[in-house]
């Protein structure tokens, strides 16, 4: 079995805030492809529950999620996997309406 190496992501939130007169936000996550080897990614908001993933094809490098509460602060967890069945620890990144 091949070892995972080491999951090393860069969170960028790009857009923060859509609507604050809404009371809602659209939140968007980038990390950079830093290895072509990767088949598969999958992300989880404010969990890592093991039905709670969705996974994602390997040269996918952003995830945008609209709707969010403005007043509640979110935390992406990502995993990246060269197998589809096996799976990195999770890299996590927070993002708050400012």
């Amino acid at each position: 079995m091949k070892i995972l190496r080491k999951l090393l992501v860069f969170c960028v939130i790009l857009t923060s805030v859509a609507s604050l007169f809404a009371g809602t936000m659209t939140a968007q996550w980038s990390w950079i492809l830093d290895d072509p080897e990767v088949t598969a990614y999958r992300y989880q908001l404010d969990g890592e529950e093991s039905d709670g993933w969705t996974v994602l094809d390997g040269d996918t490098d952003s995830v945008t999620i609209e709707g969010l509460d403005a007043e509640k602060e979110y935390t992406l967890y990502l995993q990246r996997s060269y197998d589809g069945v096996n799976w990195s620890p999770s890299a996590a990144c927070t993002v708050k309406a400012s």
